[in-house]
């Protein structure tokens, strides 16, 4: 039987309008369901959890954002069920990279007859990341966005925010460790940890990145003249943050990062606090439902 998790404050309540679209569209297929609402922040890992140990759940759907699908994924812990995911949050993110469709009709088919991609996580401190951790500008826009979200209602929050926080952010010294290689330091913007391609709303902060390769793309910006923010910034946009000069890249099975000042990690939308970073990558941890057309793994990247 298909379970479907559904946060109804995502997206600022949009959640509710999206679980009425999917439940009609499963309706009218006569397809039977289970569903079980998170009414309160956390509760989706508690329902992660329920369809990874009842027999009779076959299928996932999950309606949220970014945070709510890291949720439900840390509850998961290795089932291998398929699971689906249906936008109802303000970034949506991981779905961009995954080609699924906005549209929740559109969604719900892709779950309904779509196939599934063995998809990599990210493991960190004994929790679980699905698109992007990060830190630095990153996670001063996201506190800067929460604020603006109860004026814009939607993604126009994240970049304002985003233009705002390019002018007033502050640089930060980031320790890492590759692979177990040597210690470094870079002075720097933001620090990025990726198995999506997407943060933000959109920004291509990882664009080469590949979900099912066994791999962590890890990206830090150092530290640039102000006034070369907006060409930064328009490199940005267009997919082409990797061929800046002051943009180091790294690809990799493990890391460790520690930040200083001391400042928050974004894992998926929230902000976790800690010291320092131990990362390692869960491969083909589990089953997502994408589109029909991706008939090769590689083309979901597209």
């Amino acid at each position: 039987m298909l379970y479907i998790i559904a946060n109804l404050l995502s997206g600022g309540g949009k959640g509710k309008k999206v679980l009425a679209q999917t439940e009609e569209y499963f309706k009218n297929l006569g397809v039977a369901y289970k569903l079980l609402i998170s009414t309160y922040a956390t509760e989706s890992v508690k329902h992660g959890k329920t369809c990874a140990e009842e027999a009779e759940c076959t299928k996932v759907a999950v309606i949220g954002g970014d945070g709510t699908f890291n949720e439900v994924i840390n509850g998961f812990g290795s089932c291998k069920k398929p699971i689906g995911f249906i936008a109802a949050g303000t970034g949506n993110d991981f779905i961009r990279t995954m080609n699924i469709p906005k549209d929740p009709a559109e969604a719900a088919a892709v779950i309904n007859s779509g196939i599934t991609v063995a998809t990599d996580v990210i493991s960190f401190n004994g929790r679980r990341c699905l698109n992007i951790l990060g830190t630095g500008l990153d996670v001063e826009l996201l506190q800067r966005a929460n604020r603006y979200r109860k004026i814009f209602r939607s993604s126009l929050s994240y970049y304002i925010s985003l233009i705002v926080t390019l002018l007033t952010f502050k640089n930060r010294n980031y320790t890492f460790s590759v692979d177990g290689g040597e210690k470094q330091t870079v002075c720097g913007i933001m620090a990025s940890v990726a198995n999506g391609k997407y943060c933000g709303g959109g920004l291509p902060v990882a664009p080469d990145s590949i979900t099912n390769d066994g791999k962590i793309d890890f990206i830090i910006i150092r530290k640039v003249n102000r006034l070369k923010l907006p060409y930064l910034f328009a490199k940005f946009l267009k997919g082409k943050l990797l061929t800046l000069k002051c943009v180091e890249f790294f690809r990799c099975s493990s890391l460790t990062v520690e930040v200083s000042p001391s400042l928050p990690f974004n894992c998926d939308g929230e902000l976790i606090s800690c010291d320092c970073l131990s990362v390692n990558i869960e491969e083909k941890a589990i089953n997502v439902l994408c589109p029909q057309k991706n008939t090769e793994p590689k083309e979901v990247f597209n």
